[in-house]
């Protein structure tokens, strides 16, 4: 249980700016302190001490019994089980609840370090990558050698490799994803729920990258399993399989499976923040794809009537719902609709600091509302930022609609070839 310690003295040390001639200068040599700090090797007694007293810490943070805290470990596989199943409220709360209630520091490394795992793959997977690359900097940089070395320790191998996934789809690195995804899927000590949940995040990794068929192929075999429909998830899978028949145009399939999911909804009411604007917007896109205006323009004001009334009942938004709000916001500045795009721009902006990972879509509202008041050379400079913003972590959807609206401005001005450029630049 204390095979990891090495990584919490690298940890200490790196804290401390000290390289590891500095700490092992009279003590132990260079290639050994290495090989600790790596898990290959286990300090004696004494030469803990003298790494205490050099990294200026209490013994009782070097100096552990080799026993888990069996209340810390339930705590942070319950923190495991809300991950991985999307419960986000309950994983914030239990992450804080932790941090709280246990001094992480003086608990085995391999529980303090079970619970960074855990805190920086929950930031990874909601798009809070300045908070994650702190935590993956200051306590995560030499675990992969130390767990290369221990692949028997459980579970924390399994959180490593939830943490991996995680970090690899933020950065669209779909093969990575896909294979600590597929390695987790292994694991005989999963439940079905786990199971289900980790299949839908490799379905949605597939999709996100065009992996359609395997996407679908996913989504039917998951749905075999026998405790997947009778479990939440199938609202999950059914959103998926409409999203994948939308990609590749097949719209009435795409229909059939949010019409599916919807009625899914009826029987898990606290699901309805994290997916019923959502698939009413994804059947509004589906109306607008095949140029139906008129249902899609009563669709888009009923959408907004649902956002305006939870509004309006001081309900909180789901982070699903603050992006439909931005998303029906572009909808309506790019009709015109400046009333209704006014509304929903002032809400976004209100809980933008909550939502962070969203900022890039408010950046495109910000240039269009900049437009549409006239202030053309605000609008050029804000979209030409964008523009040099885009790359890979950007959602396709967004890059596409921020080019094509950039190059048909540029048109209307008879700049055809700036117009081309913009559109044909990354394709």
């Amino acid at each position: 249980m204390i095979e990891l310690l090495g990584v919490r003295i690298f940890n200490l040390r790196k804290r401390l700016g000290m390289s590891q001639k500095t700490l092992a200068k009279g003590i132990i040599s260079n290639p050994y302190l290495s090989n600790i700090e790596k898990g290959n090797k286990f300090p004696a007694q004494e030469t803990l001490l003298f790494l205490c007293n050099r990294l200026n810490v209490p013994q009782d943070e070097l100096f552990l019994e080799n026993k888990e805290n069996p209340a810390l470990a339930k705590e942070l596989e319950t923190c495991f089980t809300y991950l991985v199943s999307d419960s986000w409220s309950k994983i914030k709360n239990q992450l804080a609840k932790i941090k709280q209630n246990y001094q992480l520091e003086k608990e085995l490394p391999l529980q303090e370090l079970s619970y960074y795992l855990l805190s920086a793959a929950y930031l990874y997977k909601n798009n809070f990558s300045q908070e994650a690359d702190e935590i993956t900097e200051q306590y995560l940089l030499a675990i992969d050698k130390a767990l290369l070395n221990h692949q028997e320790l459980m579970p924390i191998n399994q959180y490593y490799a939830y943490f991996c996934a995680q970090k690899a789809i933020h950065q669209r690195e779909c093969q990575l994803a896909v294979l600590h995804l597929e390695k987790m899927l292994l694991q005989p000590s999963l439940n079905q729920e786990l199971l289900a949940y980790l299949m839908s995040d490799l379905i949605f990794c597939y999709q996100s990258f065009g992996h359609y068929e395997k996407a679908l192929t996913l989504i039917r075999e998951t749905r075999l399993r026998r405790s997947a429909a009778q479990q939440k998830i199938a609202v999950k899978l059914f959103y998926l399989e409409g999203l994948i028949f939308s990609d590749i145009q097949f719209y009435q399939k795409a229909e059939q499976s949010f019409q599916i999911a919807l009625n899914l909804l009826e029987g898990f009411p606290e699901m309805a923040s994290d997916y019923l604007l959502l698939i009413y917007y994804q059947q509004l896109q589906i109306l607008l794809q095949r140029k139906v205006f008129e249902p899609a323009s009563q669709k888009m004001a009923f959408i907004y009537q649902l956002i305006m009334e939870k509004f309006t009942g001081k309900q909180l938004f789901s982070k699903n719902e603050y992006f439909v709000m931005l998303a029906l916001s572009i909808n309506y500045l790019e009709s015109n609709c400046a009333e209704e795009a006014d509304h929903l721009f002032e809400l976004a902006q209100a809980m933008q600091e909550e939502f962070p990972e969203l900022k890039n879509m408010v950046a495109y509202l910000q240039a269009l509302s900049e437009l549409r008041k006239g202030n053309e050379a605000d609008y050029v400079q804000q979209m030409t930022h964008l523009l040099n913003r885009l790359d890979d972590s950007w959602p396709s959807i967004l890059a596409k609609r921020i080019k094509r609206q950039t190059s048909r401005y540029f048109s209307q001005q008879l700049k055809y070839k700036q117009a081309y450029m913009i559109l044909m630049e990354n394709e």
